[in-house]
C-alpha cells in the first residue's frame, strides 16, 4: 500500500503538538472556539511556526490620521506583514459614523500605495476608519482606526491684513486677529518672525500665547525695508504663516508739529492759530491736523476744526469774549494721530471798538510790529515830619484836608492821569482793562508808523509821601516806559526807565512856583 507523501521537511508531529496546545482551535467548550478573528490569528500563529504560507494579513498598523479639515482626512497605512502567497493587487478605504455600525466605501488604491485622502466627510461629526488589502485569493482581515476622528478645519491662518503701527526708528509694532480655525487642538502660541526686504531669509523676533495677538519688533535697522509674518502654533504643530502685504520702512515716529504755534488776530470771538509741518512723519503722508480749544480754567478740549495736511493755518471762532483759551494742533496720517503741539500761554479774547476796516488793519499791525510809548510821571514829596508833605498832596489832588493825620511811613496814592493837550488832571478814575484797550487802540490807529515807536495821548501819575528829610523838596521824574508794567508795594515803589524827557526842570519850576507858599501855610500838617 502507497503511503501518503508529504511535503518535504514537514513535522507533522509539532503541528499536532502546537494545535493540541491552542484548545480555541478544537474545544468548543472555550469561549474563544466561535471567534473567528482568534481562531484565524491562531492558524496563521501555527502556519508561521511550521514554516507554512501564512494567509493575507490586515496592513500593519496604527492607521495615520492626518490633515482633518472640515470635509476630509488622510488615512495611512503599511503594508500586511504576509500577502498570502499572492501579491497585492489593492487596498480598499472605507468609513463609518461613529454613531451607526454601516460601513461606506471611501475609495480604493492600488497595491503599492499607502494612503488615501477620505473625502465629502461631515463637518463636526465623528468617524471611524478601515483599510483591507485585497490579493489574487481576496480581501484579507482589515485595519481600523482605533479612536474616532472629529472632522474640523486645518488650523488656519491668523487673520489679516496684518497691522503695522508705531514705526519708530528701530521697532514696529504688528497685530492680527485668532485663526478662523484652530485645527481641533487650542493655539499654544504665535511665533512672530521678520526679514530685510531685500532677502528671503527670516528672523525669528519672538513669540507670544495663544490669547495675545499684539508683538513690537524691535531692534531693527533704521531707514531699512522689512516684511514681517506670524504663525499660529497648536499640539499638531505651526499652521500657515499670515505675511504683512507691504514692505515697511523704518522711520521716526510721527512726530508734533513744530512750534512755537503762533497766535494771531485776536478779536472779541475768535483768534488764527498757525503751525508748521512735523519733523517726522511717521511713514506715511500727513492727512489731516485737528485743531481743538479750552477754557484755560477747564481741562476738556473741544475740536474747533480741522484742515488738509498742506494747510498750516486755521482761524478758531465762536469763542467767548474776555475768557481765557488755550489751544492746540495734531498731525493725523493713515497710522492715527501723533502728539499734540499746544499753546504755551493762555489767550485772552479781546475787544476791538467799532471802527472801519482799515483802522482795525493799521491797529493789529501795529500790536505786530510796532510798539508803544506809556508816559509815567513820579512825584516824590520828601520832608521832615509835621512839615505838611500830606496837605500838599491833598490839595493837589483836590481833596480836603479836614480829616489829614500823619503820615507814618510810605504812602502810595492812587494813579491820576494828565492830559497832555490842557494839563488837566484827571483823579480816583479807575479804567478797566477794556477802557484801556480802546485808548491804546485809538492811539494806535492815530498814529502809526512801522518800527516807530507809538506816542499815547496821557501821562499817568503816581504820587507817593516819604518820611523826614533833612531837607524839604520835590524830586520830579517823568519816565518813558517801553512795554513796561508798574509794581508797588509798601517797600518801594519800582518803575522801568528808558529816559527821563527834556521838560523835567520846566515841570519842576511849575510846580516850585505853584505850591511853595501852600507848603510853608500848612506846616502844621
Amino acid at each position: 500500500m502507497a503511503s501518503k507523501k508529504t511535503q518535504p521537511g514537514f513535522d507533522r508531529e509539532k503541528l499536532i503538538h502546537l494545535v493540541r496546545d491552542t484548545e480555541c482551535l478544537w474545544d468548543p467548550s472555550t469561549k474563544e472556539y466561535m471567534d473567528s478573528d482568534i481562531t484565524q490569528s491562531e492558524w496563521q500563529r501555527i502556519g508561521e511556526e511550521m514554516g507554512i504560507s501564512a494567509e493575507l494579513s490586515a496592513p500593519v498598523g496604527p492607521m495615520k490620521i492626518s490633515n482633518i479639515s472640515e470635509s476630509s482626512v488622510d488615512t495611512e497605512w503599511e503594508a500586511p506583514k504576509h500577502d498570502g502567497g499572492s501579491l497585492i493587487k489593492e487596498y480598499i478605504i472605507k468609513y463609518r459614523l461613529a454613531n451607526t455600525s454601516v460601513w461606506e466605501k471611501a475609495g480604493n488604491v492600488d497595491g503599492n500605495t499607502y494612503r488615501f485622502s477620505v473625502k465629502d466627510l461631515k463637518y463636526e461629526e465623528y468617524y471611524y476608519f478601515k483599510v483591507t488589502a485585497v490579493n489574487n485569493n481576496g480581501p484579507g482581515p482589515p485595519l481600523e482606526s482605533i479612536d474616532r476622528v472629529k472632522l474640523l478645519a486645518e488650523l488656519s491662518a491668523p487673520v489679516g491684513p496684518m497691522k503695522i503701527s508705531n514705526i519708530s526708528e528701530s521697532s514696529v509694532d504688528t497685530e492680527w486677529e485668532a485663526p478662523k480655525h484652530d485645527g481641533g487642538s487650542s493655539i499654544k502660541e504665535y511665533i512672530i518672525e521678520y526679514r530685510l526686504a531685500n532677502t528671503s531669509v527670516w528672523e525669528k523676533a519672538g513669540n507670544v500665547d495663544g490669547n495675545t495677538y499684539r508683538f513690537s519688533v524691535k531692534d531693527l535697522k533704521y531707514e531699512e525695508y522689512y516684511n514681517f509674518k506670524v504663525t499660529a502654533v497648536n499640539n499638531n504643530g505651526p499652521g500657515p504663516p499670515l505675511e504683512s502685504i507691504d514692505r515697511v520702512k523704518l522711520l521716526a515716529e510721527l512726530s508734533a508739529p513744530v512750534g512755537p504755534m503762533k497766535i494771531s488776530n485776536i478779536s472779541e470771538s475768535s483768534v488764527d492759530t498757525e503751525w508748521e509741518a512735523p519733523k517726522h512723519d511717521g511713514g506715511s503722508s500727513i492727512k489731516e491736523y485737528f485743531i481743538e480749544y479750552r477754557l484755560a480754567n477747564t481741562s476738556v478740549w473741544e475740536k474747533a476744526g480741522n484742515v488738509d495736511g498742506n494747510t498750516y493755518r486755521f482761524s478758531v471762532k465762536d469763542l467767548k469774549y474776555e475768557e481765557y483759551y488755550y489751544f492746540k494742533v495734531t498731525a493725523v496720517n493713515n497710522n492715527g494721530p501723533g502728539p499734540p503741539l499746544e499753546s504755551i500761554d493762555r489767550v485772552k479774547l479781546l475787544d476791538i471798538p467799532n471802527i472801519d476796516i482799515t483802522e482795525r488793519t493799521t491797529f493789529m499791525e501795529a500790536i505786530a510790529s510796532g510798539s508803544e510809548v506809556r508816559r509815567y510821571v513820579r512825584i516824590q514829596v520828601v520832608g521832615k515830619h509835621g512839615v505838611g508833605k500830606s496837605s500838599l498832596v491833598r490839595r493837589l489832588l483836590g481833596e480836603g484836608i479836614d480829616d489829614i493825620k500823619s503820615t507814618d511811613g510810605i504812602d502810595i496814592l492812587k494813579k491820576c492821569q494828565i492830559r497832555r493837550s490842557d494839563g488837566e488832571w484827571f483823579v480816583s478814575k479807575s479804567e478797566t482793562e477794556r477802557r484801556e484797550m480802546i485808548e491804546r487802540i485809538r492811539g494806535a490807529v492815530k498814529e502809526k508808523t512801522r518800527g516807530r515807536v507809538i506816542d499815547t495821548e496821557g501821562e499817568q501819575t503816581t504820587t507817593s509821601i516819604l518820611p523826614a528829610d533833612p531837607s524839604a523838596q520835590f524830586v520830579l521824574s517823568n519816565e518813558r516806559c517801553f512795554e513796561t508794567e508798574t509794581k508797588h508795594n509798601q517797600q518801594e515803589t519800582t518803575e522801568s526807565n528808558e529816559s527821563v524827557l527834556s521838560t523835567e526842570r520846566e515841570q519842576q519850576q511849575y510846580l516850585l512856583s505853584s505850591n511853595e507858599q501852600n507848603i510853608m501855610n500848612d506846616s502844621s500838617g
